[in-house]
């Protein structure tokens, strides 16, 4: 009897599983084929009938494989999309994102179809949790866990540790324990292990902290590029005001491909979006600086990135920065370049994927 609280995904892998086997167990001859990369294993069923045939001849065994290729030639062909008035309208009340903005840096026509479109992709409900995911729990959490410390006296003691700890079983359970089961105690002894060493580093930052000034803080501001004002915003983790009176953004990062620009990046020479990809890479840490120095402009400024993977910090600027103007302003002629190419009429969006 099936109970109504048996978990749907474990369910069906076991339905796959069944039908499976039940077809191999009545065929004389079987062909299994598979795809082998570097990315991607062999199907845990296959593994399974490799496991149970070593265990009955007590021996590693290399069974033979037939390997099949082909070759592929594709005619490049970019696709290439022209901008149309209403098209032009569109982006001239568009609402630029550091992410956004770092589609259209690797690849314009990406940034048409997501930004244009609205399209994304469809999401397997019955997938693994992915980084995404992942990253959005982590999020939420510090989130909850530090609210209750904004605008007071920092203080990183015990007490604060033993409440992200409750908020993390708490949150965990209904986020992943249900639709994992038998593995995720492998995803919460990681993300735990993680917390852990996060706490500590900011047991070791709290002396030099005096409060939180902001926790998951939207800014927005119209930025003068080119004679034209550009409607950006962006959504800020933290921002700590430390007690040497310097403005400190903290942003979480839970993936590892996020890098910071060049800290030596030099705007007076002719630019190309292949230069600004190369060297700046990213603009979300140049949006934040430029939004704290709206809001505190006699204030030095420093944005940090922190790898939760890794357990580290990253500065950008390297030290705090009180001449905003100017340490800004070889990432605004950035900026300023590919918004002059996003609303240039004759520069069509096409397909070219700087990242490949």
């Amino acid at each position: 009897m099936i109970s109504l609280k048996l978990d749907r995904l474990e369910l069906e892998e076991e339905i796959q599983r069944y039908q499976f086997m039940r077809v191999i167990s009545s065929a004389k001859n079987v062909h299994l084929v598979y795809q082998e990369r570097p990315d991607k294993e062999r199907s845990r069923f296959i593994e399974e009938l490799v496991w149970e045939e070593e265990k009955k001849r007590n021996a590693r065994m290399d069974f033979p494989v037939e390997r099949a290729a082909f070759a592929v030639q594709i005619n490049p062909q970019l696709r290439s999309v022209p901008k149309t008035p209403a098209l032009l309208d569109f982006l001239g009340s568009f609402r630029f994102s550091a992410t956004s903005i770092n589609t259209y840096l690797k690849n314009p026509y990406e940034f048409y179809a997501s930004y244009c479109l609205g399209l994304k992709e469809n999401e397997d409900l019955l997938d693994e949790p992915d980084g995404r995911q992942i990253g959005n729990f982590i999020h939420e959490l510090l989130k909850e866990a530090f609210t209750p410390l904004l605008k007071k006296p920092f203080v990183m003691d015990e007490e604060a540790s033993q409440r992200l700890n409750k908020l993390f079983e708490k949150k965990f359970e209904a986020e992943f324990t249900r639709s994992m089961r038998s593995d995720a105690f492998l995803l919460k002894a990681v993300i735990a292990h993680r917390l852990k060493v996060f706490m500590d580093k900011e047991q070791d930052r709290a002396p030099l902290v005096s409060q939180i000034l902001h926790i998951e803080q939207a800014f927005e501001s119209a930025i003068p590029l080119s004679g034209r004002a550009v409607r950006c915003y962006s959504v800020v983790d933290r921002v700590d005001l430390l007690k040497d009176g310097t403005v400190c953004l903290i942003d979480y990062k839970t993936g590892g491909n996020d890098r910071l620009p060049k800290k030596d990046f030099d705007a007076s020479g002719g630019l190309s979006r292949e230069l600004i990809f190369k060297d700046v890479s990213s603009f979300q840490m140049p949006l934040y600086y430029y939004f704290l120095s709206m809001a505190y402009p006699q204030a030095r400024i420093q944005t940090q990135l922190y790898h939760l993977r890794e357990a580290r910090l990253e500065a950008f600027p390297k030290a705090p920065v009180a001449a905003h103007e100017e340490f800004l302003k070889p990432y605004l002629k950035a900026l300023d370049f590919l918004i002059t190419e996003i609303m240039d009429p004759q520069k069509p969006f096409i397909d070219d994927d700087l990242a490949i």
